[in-house]
């Protein structure tokens, strides 16, 4: 009986050992739940840019270090409070173009970040990640490119797609010879907001990357913004 209790008690001792040491070190034990959703997959449609463009600039304004053609028959106003470009045709056609520090993710708040269905789950980031690693990763990594040893940082990256992609009709991603963008459409019609914003891009010039560049819009003309980023890139690879 005694041996019984002796193999018993070592046999335990070694269990929890063995789990303890898991899901601390290596997590193997813990493997976080990802709910049913599409948007796990949802991934961008690349494209390069030619530099050719049919719109005629009528001026280049500087932003941030930026040069920012503005199209013939539009007009541009700076604003006052931020380092912002108002780029308007009328009163129904116009788009924001915004200038951005890079903003390292995640920040302070996400270190309490749990994931569900492993509580040693925890953040561990190697280095923090830039805004453009951020769009990088979520607008081309999938619930596919998981593995075995999968980081917190990619669940996290999927978590965010819920949030993020919610809406959104189409995903594009530019790359030229000065600038690469990610664009994100919607449909005004289900996209819950103040502004029926159709689309929000992140662009980053090369002159000033990781800082950034955002564009937000109501128009609904792709074939406009795919031109105004044509001009964006041919002036700033001058």
């Amino acid at each position: 009986m005694r041996i019984f209790f002796f193999w018993l008690f070592l046999f335990l001792l070694l269990s929890v050992t063995i789990l303890n040491g898991c899901g601390l070190k290596n997590q193997c034990a813990c493997k976080p739940v990802l709910f049913p959703y599409s948007g796990y997959d949802y991934k961008a449609k690349s494209q390069k840019l030619s530099g050719l463009y049919s719109q005629k600039i009528h001026n280049v304004v500087d932003l941030h270090g930026v040069k920012v053609p503005i199209p013939n028959g539009w007009r541009f106003k700076k604003d006052n409070h931020a380092p912002a470009l108002k780029i308007f045709k009328n009163k129904k056609h116009f788009f924001l173009l915004s200038f951005y520090e890079d903003s390292p993710t995640p920040s302070g708040k996400d270190k309490n970040f749990k994931m569900i269905g492993c509580k040693n789950f925890v953040p561990e980031i190697d280095k923090e990640k830039s805004t453009k690693e951020l769009y990088t990763d979520l607008f081309f990594f999938t619930e596919a490119d998981l593995s075995e040893s999968s980081s917190f940082w990619q669940y996290y990256i999927l978590w965010f797609k819920t949030e993020f992609f919610r809406n959104a009709v189409r995903l594009d991603h530019y790359t030229g010879k000065s600038i690469e963008a990610f664009r994100r459409s919607f449909d005004e019609k289900i996209k819950p907001t103040k502004y029926k914003v159709t689309v929000e891009m992140a662009i980053f010039p090369n002159k000033i990357t990781p800082h950034y560049l955002t564009l937000i819009s109501e128009i609904k003309d792709d074939a406009f913004f795919d031109d105004f980023l044509e001009m964006l890139d041919a002036t700033n690879s001058q």
